[in-house]
């Protein structure tokens, strides 16, 4: 389960940082990688106006994060929880399937999205 969120969370991470700075891996290429929270991504996710402006694939990968964060931190620290394998295996398909149709979607929106993980909105 934490593999399956992690693969998402790094998508979104790797996106944030080659979208706001470029494909070139550098200081600043690995700082905004790095700046993903994972609390401050879940409020984001959760912001249904701000949401509710992007496009299926985004709101399908934003709802897959908070799905697998949640699961995560189950399997992590809830020792009584239980997950079978198909659960599991259903899992890992939702969350291969939200980066790929995520990927697709085009520079400019991606970008955006990012923007919205990364920077809280002002009023």
């Amino acid at each position: 389960m934490s593999t399956a969120y992690y693969a998402v969370f790094h998508c979104l991470a790797r996106t944030a940082a080659s979208e706001l700075i470029g494909g070139t891996r550098d200081e600043a290429w690995h700082r905004v990688y790095r700046a993903l929270d994972h609390a401050a991504a879940a409020r984001a996710c959760r912001d249904k106006e701000a949401m509710a402006r992007f496009p299926g694939e985004v709101r399908r990968i934003a709802a897959v994060f908070l799905s697998l964060q949640k699961a995560r931190i189950n399997a992590d620290y809830a020792l009584d929880t239980r997950f079978y394998k198909s659960a599991v295996l259903g899992r890992i398909d939702s969350a291969e399937l939200a980066v790929q149709r995520f990927g697709l979607a085009p520079a400019e929106t991606r970008r955006a999205f990012a923007a919205h993980l990364l920077f809280r909105r002002r009023p």
